[in-house]
């Protein structure tokens, strides 16, 4: 199971997400996150979804700061992360026991989680299994699959889309579905973690399994 990292080159200048970048063991990769003390009480976990990263966050984190300490961790195969080579190697259960090890790992405990999209499902899914670390939940385009829901045809689509193309354009696909527009500059820092097949492994690896993955991990 081969991992890439991303050369930190390709994140400088990014608009508006211009953070400290520090790195924790979750098994064999390393996830990135973004830690930012902040100024208040609480502790807020930023969950993106996919095929994007932490920068998704980036209008938010000054904000969240006011109140406290802000973490946007990348998912493995995301941003700054690791990445593994090979799409068969991603699936719901890693990026879970991921998760999970980043909670342990940083101790977070009274968190207000943050989550969209694929985030959601995984760390929906983890509050529930360790409502110990959680207090607070702000789930955002996002559900928590029972596995007898039909899901629509626009989200078969898309994940048939995203699971077969050997072209996948990640800052085109981002500006194409956010209403508000992105500028060529936001664009490509979605784009920046994925310029090589190899690295977008993640961003195209077995996004069917969420609904399958999220069931069977809640225990």
């Amino acid at each position: 199971m081969p991992l890439v990292s991303t050369p930190d080159a390709r994140f400088d200048g990014l608009p508006g997400y211009d953070y400290p970048v520090r790195r924790v063991s979750v098994g064999d990769p390393e996830m990135a996150y973004v830690d930012v003390a902040g100024d208040g009480a609480e502790t807020f976990l930023c969950l993106h979804g996919e095929p994007t990263w932490g920068y998704l966050y980036r209008g938010l984190v000054d904000r969240l700061a006011d109140r406290g300490r802000v973490i946007v961790p990348d998912a493995i195969g995301f941003g700054r992360s690791d990445k593994y080579t090979e799409r068969d190697e991603y699936d719901f259960r890693l990026h879970y026991d991921a998760l999970v090890s980043f909670l342990e790992a940083l101790d977070l405990t009274d968190v207000t989680l943050l989550c969209q999209d694929w985030g959601g499902a995984i760390g929906l899914t983890a509050a529930a299994n360790h409502p110990e670390r959680f207090a607070r939940l702000v789930p955002m385009n996002t559900d928590l699959p029972s596995g007898d829901q039909t899901m629509s045809p626009e989200w078969h689509r898309f994940h048939e889309f995203v699971e077969s193309t050997d072209e996948l354009d990640v800052g085109r696909l981002v500006r194409n579905g956010t209403k508000r527009g992105l500028s060529d500059a936001e664009a490509a820092a979605y784009d920046a973690p994925y310029r090589s097949d190899s690295e977008k492994a993640g961003a195209c690896g077995r996004t069917s399994s969420l609904v399958a993955g999220a069931v069977t991990a809640r225990r």
